[in-house]
């Protein structure tokens, strides 16, 4: 078992406010039809199903063929990541589809092309949006309370939940209407082998495409379209872990200046909900090809609505996932010292953090992430460092912004931390020195590998 302490992680992201590689689980296989063998499906036409979503979300080439950079623009999705081995499309506009509000759209290409699409509906991370006006008035003032503690406070009333929940139950029911009236009957269908992590749903086939509809009580409700092969294969996870452990060494970035930093590392936005925890854990999950997205983590996280999640639960879940996959899950560490974490980060294994993430300390990483572009003598940037940094770690505040992020470099000759945020493309490198890393640690630090 895990011995990570069940903290409750709530930290929105970029002021806006713990491992993408494909939105959903391996390991699950489709039951038989609900419906007689003497019944045919309905087969729609393209234009069809298009004109049922109101988007151009299919063309005349098979959707597993298509380039993922020209199905997200078509789809008007920007893009978030980019690895060698995957790229990331996401937009948080909200959209109607189906006739229901679907509140974030997902595609993720693999090799170019694209590998699934997800479309999230009704959801518990999205609880602000089913605020009344009088709720409006409680979230406005845990706003100014945040500011003046310099925390992260959360308003979520009783009304707000019953309301999401609500909307979960009725446009679960007018989406599988709508997908029934497109192509008729469904077969039930489920996806992963654990039950926290399992998503129970019922899917409808379409030209090498499954349209997976699963709604997870008091959760969220997802569709998710996926290759048919899916539901036939139950070692996606393991042949795909064990793939990844010989091209770590080569996504260690080894520069001029002494920093040693994981480069090709996926990004995640978590948004504007409280989810750090499980967008962190869904970035390095899918940087070891593993499949699973930020809100199942959030429910085998027991996220709250809106946000707080615990850490020992979402390590739990990892720890089956990855053990599943022929892995291992290394927890308890206390350090953040550049010589312990430099053993994990060599051999290409970011580490997940749990940490204070402070105002003052995240404007000195910004900062100090400005200030490197410009270093031409790093002997005096080193001199700088120990002069003021260093000696003004001990002045960040604790206690507030409980947040998790990953640990993805250190220089050692500057005695340098380098983070990444699930907040976009702008958190993907930032610098600390080891004294504030240390000053900041929540003293929890866990690492996948083998």
């Amino acid at each position: 078992m895990l011995t990570h302490p069940p903290t409750r992680i709530n930290r929105r992201g970029g002021y806006f406010g713990i491992f993408l590689m494909i939105l959903m689980l391996s390991g699950g296989t489709g039951s038989k039809a609900s419906f007689s063998d003497t019944t045919k499906p309905k087969v729609p036409t393209m234009e069809e199903i298009n004109a049922a979503f109101g988007i151009p979300l299919l063309s005349v080439e098979s959707l597993w063929s298509e380039s993922d950079a020209a199905v997200a623009g078509r789809l008007r999705l920007p893009r978030e990541s980019q690895t060698t081995y995957e790229s990331g499309y996401r937009s948080y506009t909200q959209t109607t589809l189906l006739g229901a509000k679907a509140f974030s759209i997902f595609l993720q290409g693999i090799n170019g092309k694209v590998a699934n699409i997800s479309f999230l509906f009704a959801n518990k991370g999205d609880v602000d949006a089913f605020a009344s006006s009088s709720d409006q008035v409680g979230i406005a003032r845990a706003a100014q309370l945040a500011k003046q503690t310099k925390s992260s406070q959360n308003f979520v009333s009783p009304q707000m939940i019953e309301a999401y929940q609500a909307a979960i139950r009725k446009e679960l029911n007018d989406l599988r209407t709508k997908l029934e009236t497109l192509f008729g009957p469904s077969k039930p269908a489920f996806i992963g082998i654990y039950a926290n992590m399992q998503e129970r749903g019922e899917r409808w086939e379409w030209q090498g495409i499954s349209f997976f509809l699963t709604a997870p009580r008091n959760e969220y409700i997802v569709l998710r379209l996926l290759p048919s092969s899916t539901f036939e294969r139950t070692d996606g996870d393991r042949i795909a872990f064990q793939a990844t452990k010989a091209l770590l060494p080569a996504r260690v970035s080894r520069r001029p200046n002494g920093d040693v930093v994981i480069t090709d590392l996926p990004m995640v936005d978590q948004g504007p909900k409280g989810y750090c925890v499980p967008a962190t854990f869904e970035r390095v999950m899918r940087y070891y090809g593993l499949q699973t997205d930020m809100n199942l983590l959030a429910m085998a996280g027991q996220t709250g609505a809106g946000g707080g999640t615990s850490l020992s639960n979402i390590c739990n879940a990892a720890f089956n996932i990855v053990n599943n996959a022929g892995g291992r899950v290394t927890q308890g560490m206390v350090s953040v010292r550049v010589n312990d974490i430099a053993t994990y980060l060599d051999k290409g294994q970011p580490l997940i953090w749990a940490l204070y993430s402070s105002r003052e300390l995240n404007q000195r990483a910004n900062q100090r992430t400005r200030d490197r572009r410009n270093v031409t003598d790093w002997n005096v940037w080193k001199q700088n460092l120990q002069t003021s940094a260093k000696s003004t770690a001990n002045r960040l505040p604790t206690n507030v912004d409980a947040h998790v992020c990953l640990i993805i470099g250190y220089n050692r000759s500057t005695g340098e931390v380098a983070i990444s945020d699930s907040w976009g493309p702008g958190y993907q490198e930032r610098w600390i020195t080891q004294e504030e890393a240390m000053a900041a640690s929540q003293e929890a630090v866990s690492v996948i590998g083998w």
